[in-house]
C-alpha cells in the first residue's frame, strides 16, 4: 500500500515538532547545564541572552514553518559559525529538521569541543537525524555538501565563494556573511535610546 507523501510529511512534521518541544523544555528546565557549556567560551551575560533568544526562536518555530510552508527536502549540509553556537544550532539544525529529512553539520574548529558537548546533550533529547561530522573540510565537502539539496555556509565572503564554485547550480546555497550590519533609525525614534541600543548591540557579543 502506498503512502500519500504529503500525509507522511505532515505526520513526520508533527513528530519532529514534538522533538523540538522536548529541546525547548530541556533548555527551560536544565538551563544551568547549557550555561556550563556556553560560559566556557562566552561571557555569562552573552550566554544567558543566547539561551533566552534560542527559547523564543523555538517557541515560534511551528507557526513560522506552517506559515511559509517550505517544500520537503532530502538533505542539508551546514557549515556552523564559531559564535552563538546554541542559537545557531536551533536556527540551522533544529528548525530546518521540520522540512529536511537528514542534516549534516560541521562545527567551526574554534569551538568544535563545545559544539560537540552541546550536540551530545541535545541529541539525547531530540533524537533527530542531525549528524555532527568531525572531519576535514575536504571530506565534509565530498561526503555531505556535494550530495545535499541545501548548503548553508557562515563565514567570510572569500571562503563562501570558494564553496560556491564547488557545488552544483541546482543546489540551494545560503550564505550568512560576517561584518557590521547597518542600523536604520527613523525620524521619530527616541535618539538617546537608539544610541544606547546601537552601542549595546554592536558590542554585546564582540568578545
Amino acid at each position: 500500500m502506498s503512502i500519500n507523501p504529503e500525509l507522511a510529511e505532515n505526520t513526520l512534521f508533527l513528530e519532529r515538532h514534538e522533538s523540538i518541544l522536548k529541546c525547548l523544555n530541556y533548555l527551560i528546565e536544565n538551563r544551568q547545564e547549557v550555561m556550563d557549556i556556553l560560559t566556557q567560551f562566552s561571557s555569562y551575560r552573552a550566554a544567558n541572552a543566547e539561551i533566552d533568544s534560542t527559547i523564543l526562536t523555538l517557541q515560534g518555530a511551528l507557526q513560522e514553518v506552517q506559515t511559509y510552508q517550505p517544500s520537503w527536502q532530502r538533505s542539508m549540509a551546514v557549515f556552523m559559525p564559531s559564535n552563538v553556537v546554541l542559537y545557531s544550532y536551533a536556527l540551522y539544525l533544529l528548525i530546518p529538521s521540520l522540512y529536511v529529512e537528514n542534516i549534516d553539520f560541521r562545527p567551526s574548529s574554534h569551538v568544535n569541543e563545545y559544539v560537540n558537548m552541546l550536540h551530545e546533550k541535545l541529541q539525547a533529547v531530540h533524537g533527530l537525524p542531525i549528524y555532527i561530522r568531525k572531519v576535514s573540510q575536504r571530506v565534509f565537502m565530498e561526503n555531505s555538501v556535494l550530495p545535499a539539496d541545501i548548503v548553508v555556509f557562515t563565514g567570510s565572503y572569500t571562503n563562501a565563494e570558494k564553496i560556491k564554485k564547488q557545488i552544483r547550480k541546482e543546489q540551494l546555497y545560503i550564505f550568512y556573511g560576517q561584518g557590521i550590519n547597518p542600523f536604520i533609525i527613523g525620524p521619530d525614534a527616541d535618539l538617546e535610546l537608539a544610541v544606547t541600543d546601537v552601542i549595546r548591540m554592536r558590542l554585546f557579543n564582540s568578545g
